[in-house]
């Protein structure tokens, strides 16, 4: 059940009257007595002042004592950021008012977050996009939706724009404010670190962050669970769990790389630790999410993702969680990117202050099997975010798929297959435009930070949009705490690119009794024959989908003809073929919004037809 905010307005209309209702009870009333907050909310903390009232929903460490010492001579919202530093963190919402506003706080990378939309005048927040949409009767923004379609909402500023029109999002480390007027504005509350630091300043740091990441998490719990892959994220965090408790259950997934020696490494640290160790196939997860998770508004609120397969995940893997007694679950999302290097991690290092670079870029060239040309623009590209993003906003969006030329950009540049219309291409551009016109800057003016920002802004949305799926149980990533999250940014480009050993900063992170070999081996598996297999799976509906005419192409943005041609297509790393189980996807996601708003009643929003 969403949480829902309300100014201290007189609610007339029956739409928004009807989901104040539905809330499940009032949290906090405003000194009127209407409502200020309303649903159904877990742990909570409740402040007030002769200034302010504040409500803490989630899991925190501090009290309310504690707190109350904190705010008692502040007057005004605007003075909470030190607050929320301090508690806003994990799935923790901080809500609180003066004699004039609303403040609101969430996650930095939005594992939990509040969106908002107006309705008849009246600023309405939630912690889930569905109850915004439906008193919107679910219009789409078909700029967004082609976003979602060319895999690119991975990448800023996309990735903070929703599939509903009208609705709003948070940026990465946001607040939102509502004052009187009912005027609505965000502030970043949260500040990046420069990344200057070096290796041993940041590695206590660290590690003492991942431990108290853990600590928070683990606090009431009794049984907990994580992911254990094999890989150097998951491990390292079932290590750092397990100086914590002893009920740890841990999972691996099994996939049909006859070379993949992950299960070998994710046996021995379960060895190691003890703990009460499950193997699942992937392939019969995937199984599963065809089966009991059917591409719809209801279980896909915030939309057609190219991460929808994680998301969807949720559900057959709870069954199993719960079966062994999990309340929670862990997954190191996040980890590669701020660990490891991302692809404009070159681009910085050669302006860094470090010594014999050459040397490194060119034995990397060389691994890497980049030509030369291409290698000599990604590190020599000059241009600004902006002017990326108005070259996006021009239609220059034909870059090949995977251009090394382009691994320095700020913004990743679309992918339009044959089966998209020119339509779809101008709906992105519009968009494009849009974010261009509003002034959006970079998440930071660091390029490689801007990347790692925006990735781990994408994880959180992935682990917020897993806990919709699931009531009894929650997922989350111990690396997308900013306690982990700031001195990961804080590497400087020299030790973050050479690599030595592999993520460094979590190898001298780690807990003292996980051997620095996991950090050594060479071998790495991988899921693309399960790609494969999904897409076996996928083709007979894609056939009968787009045959009998399909939503997305009355909407302008694919040619049916071509999506059926593009069946009979082959890319050896999967590309194409997790292109047409997105749009498949999609297509089922779109039959469900018209389903949905068939059966609402008709209200005076124009709404896109679906």
């Amino acid at each position: 059940m969403a949480v829902v905010i309300l100014p201290d307005r007189k609610i007339e209309a029956p739409a928004l009257q009807a989901i104040v209702n539905e809330a499940g009870g009032v949290i906090a009333e405003h000194s009127s007595n209407r409502p200020w907050i309303s649903g159904v909310a877990g742990n909570q903390i409740h402040i007030q002042t002769r200034y302010l009232q504040l409500v803490v929903l989630g899991h925190t460490t501090a009290t309310a004592d504690s707190l109350l010492r904190r705010v008692e001579g502040l007057t005004r919202v605007d003075q909470l950021d030190p607050i929320a530093r301090l508690v806003v963190e994990y799935d923790v919402l901080l809500i609180a008012k003066d004699a004039r506003r609303t403040r609101v706080y969430a996650p930095a990378f939005q594992t939990r977050s509040v969106f908002w939309t107006t309705i008849d005048g009246i600023p309405v927040l939630a912690d889930s996009q569905y109850v915004l949409a439906s008193l919107r009767r679910f219009e789409l923004n078909l700029g967004v939706l082609v976003v979602r379609l060319t895999n690119t909402e991975v990448t800023h500023p996309f990735i903070q724009s929703t599939i509903w029109s009208g609705v709003e999002a948070l940026g990465l480390g946001e607040s939102v404010t509502v004052d009187q007027t009912g005027e609505v504005s965000t502030a970043r509350w949260w500040k990046i670190p420069r990344a200057e630091a070096s290796l041993a300043e940041l590695s206590p740091l660290a590690k003492s962050g991942l431990s108290d990441a853990c600590a928070l998490r683990l606090l009431g719990r009794d049984h907990v669970s994580s992911d254990l892959s094999g890989g150097l994220d998951s491990t390292t965090l079932c290590f750092a769990l397990a100086e914590q408790t002893e009920k740890l259950a841990t999972f691996f997934m099994r996939v049909g790389e006859g070379q993949n020696n992950d299960w070998r490494w994710a046996q021995r640290a379960s060895h190691e630790l003890g703990t009460n160790h499950h193997e699942v196939e992937y392939g019969k997860i995937l199984e599963q999410i065809v089966q009991e998770v059917p591409a719809n508004v209801t279980n896909f609120p915030e939309g057609p993702s190219p991460a929808v397969t994680a998301i969807a995940s949720a559900r057959p893997l709870a069954s199993i969680l719960r079966s062994a007694g999990s309340s929670v679950h862990f997954n190191g999302h996040g980890g590669d990117a701020l660990f490891a290097l991302v692809s404009s991690s070159p681009w910085s290092f050669l302006r860094s202050s470090a010594t014999k670079k050459w040397r490194w870029l060119m034995r990397y060239r060389t691994l890497n099997r980049i030509p030369v040309s291409a290698y000599v623009q990604m590190l020599t590209d000059h241009r600004s975010f902006a002017e990326e993003l108005h070259g996006l906003s021009q239609g220059r969006v034909s870059t090949p798929r995977y251009d090394q030329a382009e691994y320095s950009s700020w913004v990743q540049s679309p992918r339009f297959s044959p089966f998209f219309q020119a339509d779809a291409i101008g709906l992105f551009r519009e968009h494009a435009e849009e974010h261009l016109n509003s002034g959006t800057r970079p998440l930071s003016d660091d390029r490689t930070q801007h990347q790692i920002l925006s990735y781990l802004y994408v994880h959180g949305g992935v682990v917020r949009r897993m806990n919709t799926l699931v009531s009894d149980l929650q997922f989350d990533s111990p690396f997308l705490d900013r306690r982990i999250v700031e001195p990961g940014l804080a590497l400087n480009h020299d030790e973050r690119t050479r690599q030595r050993p592999i993520k460094p900063l979590l190898a001298h992170a780690r807990p003292s009794r996980m051997s620095i070999e996991y950090f050594k081996r060479l071998d790495k598996g991988d899921y693309t024959a399960e790609v494969f297999d999904q897409y076996e799976d996928v083709v007979g509906r894609v056939r009968s989908l787009f045959s009998e005419g399909s939503i997305l192409s009355s909407l302008g943005i694919v040619d049916d003809g071509e999506v059926i041609r593009q069946l009979s297509s082959y890319s050896p790393d999967g590309a194409s073929q997790s292109e047409l189980i997105d749009i498949e996807f999609a297509e089922q996601w779109l039959r469900s919004v018209s389903e949905v708003r068939s059966r609402q009643p008709q209200r005076s929003v124009d709404c896109v037809k679906v």
